[in-house]
């Protein structure tokens, strides 16, 4: 094993635990405090920094936004907690909430792993990475969960082995394939090229020869 193995294993880990001891219902109903929070400080920004008179940019709207999400998700996950307490899980019910809570959490660990490692693959090819990921057992879980995730990624985005050409001779190019971006990039060119409008015929010459000649014959007929 890596440390890219234990850092895998450590993730889910974790947050399998952490799911089990809090459970599926504060699990998912944090899940969805914390959407709600998100989705307050999206529509509400613009609108509360209009009433304080303030600007419309980027950094103002993304000040009142983040605040507005923070105070919205606390409100509504103190309103959660308050829901629970008043809803006591006892026996099989209890149990039955642990261990879904267990399968939530190794689920979200996956998805931590996934884009951890999307963003890892963006940032540096398959070549340059080092021995420890390239030969860590945990490696095909970690590029399944990514590919997940990069299934939503606009087509000029990267492949998970990096842009271009793979790593390895330039024989082998053909047959490795290229990134995603450069396809792309090779389809809009080649789109380019056979859409385009034929350049028209250039103009025909006037004929000055048979002008000249028609000239010196009437000069003759003189």
């Amino acid at each position: 094993m890596t440390w890219f193995d234990l850092l895998v294993v450590a993730v889910l880990a974790a947050s399998t635990a952490f799911a089990v001891v809090r459970g599926a219902l504060k699990e998912i109903g944090t899940l969805v405090v914390l959407g709600g929070g998100a989705a307050a400080g999206w529509f509400l920004a613009k609108p509360v920094a209009a009433a304080f008179g303030a600007g419309a940019s980027f950094l103002t709207l993304a000040a009142f936004g983040g605040v507005i999400a923070l105070v919205a998700f606390l409100g509504l996950y103190f309103l959660l907690h308050a829901g629970l307490r008043r809803l006591p899980l006892k026996g099989a019910s209890k149990r039955t909430d642990r261990i879904a809570g267990g399968v939530f959490g190794f689920a979200r660990g996956l998805a931590l792993i996934g884009l951890g490692f999307l963003a890892y693959s963006y940032y540096l090819d398959e070549a340059r990475r080092p021995t420890a990921v390239n030969k860590a057992l945990t490696l095909p879980l970690a590029k399944v969960a990514a590919a997940f995730f990069e299934s939503f990624a606009p087509p000029s985005a990267g492949d998970l082995d990096g842009e271009g050409p793979k790593a390895g001779a330039n024989e082998n190019a053909a047959a490795d394939g290229y990134g995603r971006g450069d396809r792309a990039a090779l389809a809009e060119i080649v789109s380019t090229v056979t859409t385009s409008d034929d350049a028209p015929p250039p103009a025909a010459a006037p004929a000055t020869g048979d002008a000249i000649a028609s000239a010196l014959s009437e000069l003759d007929s003189e």
